[in-house]
């Protein structure tokens, strides 16, 4: 091989190894962005949780009222209410796996590059030893 086509190789792989670790501050740039997210997401789905059971408890708290009335509130909040809870309260907590699996996914990719680069960090450092060989 030419001395100008190993610092030809040396400089591709440099030019790859800016590369990934311009991907990898994009990726941590985006996790950043997720782990701010992340707290009020759960804040909402503690909240959520807590009023349900605010409206649940004050529904049961309803002893003196009886009759037909109190039987048809009581199947609408069965029926409708605590239904539609739930979806909420699992709609958020899904958006919350999502978070967590985007932060996953991302540092994943990340250790990924990681390894990328220390393979072509080896490479170069073969290139250099093959050029000082070359010279000698």
């Amino acid at each position: 091989m030419s001395e100008a086509s190993i610092r030809a190789q040396i400089c591709s792989a440099e030019s790859q190894i800016d590369g990934c670790n311009a991907y990898i501050e994009q990726l941590q740039e985006k996790i950043e962005r997720l782990k701010k997210v992340k707290p009020a997401v759960s804040e909402i789905k503690s909240e959520v949780y807590s009023r349900e059971m605010e409206v649940h408890q004050g529904i049961m708290a309803q002893i003196c009222w009886v009759g037909e009335n109190k039987r048809g509130y009581d199947a609408i909040a069965e029926q409708q209410l605590f239904p539609s809870y739930k979806a909420y309260y699992d709609g958020v907590d899904e958006i919350l796996d999502s978070i967590n699996d985007e932060i996953t996914r991302m540092e994943n990719e990340i250790y990924e590059q990681q390894g990328i680069i220390g393979k072509l960090r080896s490479w170069i450092n073969s290139l250099w030893n093959e050029l000082c060989n070359f010279f000698n």
